[in-house]
């Protein structure tokens, strides 16, 4: 019986992605990078040795976080259809799966299809609208002067109606440049063009959310693929972020390939979420996350054999208030009574061990107090 080369590359792809899941993040790393180089993965352990109490790596105290990415653009008249049926197919099973998803807008695709835009901004799933320039710009090319920049992303704007706000900036074919410009406009999320499998990274002034797996035509029936991309970035603690385009889901101007491939995923994106593996997320609240645990610090102020008091603040107090997930121990022998939040008891979950437990704290202007009572 003959394979073609796509089934072999996908045979060999989930091989060597069940022997990483198996090895986890405890394995050899370097074995782990150079397994993941065979398929063209780069690798950087994430290293999260904060000893408890600390903010988790992750919203929830998930063990990765999922996120999309979708480019909103039409570069050839022939993906004008398949991007509006792509469009409408991803809206509902994002709506269906309860799953956020980032959408990069390119203004001139915007002008053209505007109902789809519509769906977007109006689904009950919570999108973020990133921009994706005016007319598809070549960023890196020399020619793209500053000017040009702030041009298409206030063309892009207006289009889409927009003022300020706008955090994540999506570069048409992941070609990056002109990164101080950006953030003068008050972007501070990026897609990188490189695969990775990674904890968010500051680089050039903005956080790159590194992608890990893209979704086009050979990407049918490898469902079970993608979920172990999935699994693999739980396995390691990372993240998760698949990209496409509505265009690229479609076969032969039929949406079920969207449908039939994306479903399936978007279920066992849903699942795990539910049993607290992978926070999903969009783009913007990653980075927005990532960015305010760096600046948090936690203080203890009171310690007993039955109470512990602890001061949260951050050292940047003009951020917008943002709730981050704080894990702290629970004393040897002792269990938690109760959890109190600026003088008013909040919520609180204990992890399986018993050694741990964990508390939601918005950070922003004000310090936020936590009281712990043990018994």
């Amino acid at each position: 019986m003959a394979f073609s080369s796509l089934a072999l590359k996908r045979f060999a792809r989930v091989l060597i992605l069940s022997i990483l899941i198996r090895l986890g993040s405890d394995g050899n790393k370097w074995f782990s990078r150079n397994l993941l180089g065979l398929i063209r993965v780069g690798f950087e352990p994430v290293r999260w040795t904060q000893a408890p109490p600390s903010i988790t790596p992750y919203k929830y105290g998930a063990d990765a976080a999922f996120c999309i990415s979708i480019d909103f653009d039409i570069t050839k008249e022939s993906r004008r259809i398949p991007n509006a049926l792509g469009t409408r197919a991803i809206v509902e099973l994002a709506e269906k799966y309860n799953v956020t998803m980032t959408w990069a807008i390119c203004g001139q695709a915007a002008a053209e299809q505007p109902n789809e835009i519509g769906l977007i901004r109006n689904s009950n799933a919570g999108h973020e609208i990133g921009i994706h320039t005016y007319t598809h710009l070549d960023m890196s090319l020399p020619s793209t002067s500053p000017e040009l920049v702030k041009s298409e992303i206030g063309r892009c704007f207006e289009e889409l109606n927009i003022k300020n706000g706008v955090k994540t900036f999506i570069f048409p074919w992941n070609k990056i440049g002109h990164f101080e410009t950006l953030s003068n406009l008050g972007f501070t999320t990026y897609r990188g063009a490189d695969r990775k499998l990674r904890y968010p990274v500051e680089e050039n002034g903005l956080w790159n959310i590194s992608p890990l797996y893209y979704v086009d035509a050979k990407s049918e029936g490898a469902s079970k693929l993608m979920k172990m991309y999935v699994d693999l970035a739980i396995a390691y603690r990372s993240v998760c972020h698949i990209w496409f385009h509505p265009w690229s889901v479609v076969v032969d101007k039929d949406d079920k390939f969207a449908r039939y491939t994306l479903d399936p995923l978007l279920e066992y994106v849903e699942r795990e979420g539910k049993k607290g593996k992978v926070w999903i997320c969009t783009l913007e609240e990653l980075s927005t996350y990532c960015q305010v645990a760096k600046e948090t610090t936690i203080t203890t102020l009171e310690e007993s054999g039955l109470a512990e008091k602890f001061a949260v603040r951050s050292s940047q107090p003009n951020i917008p208030e943002t709730e981050v997930t704080i894990e702290f121990m629970i004393l040897e022998g002792k269990a938690v009574e109760s959890v109190e939040l600026d003088g008013e008891s909040t919520k609180f979950s204990v992890t399986e061990d018993n050694k741990r437990f964990k508390v939601q704290v918005p950070v922003g202007a004000h310090e936020r107090i936590v009281e712990v009572k043990f018994r």
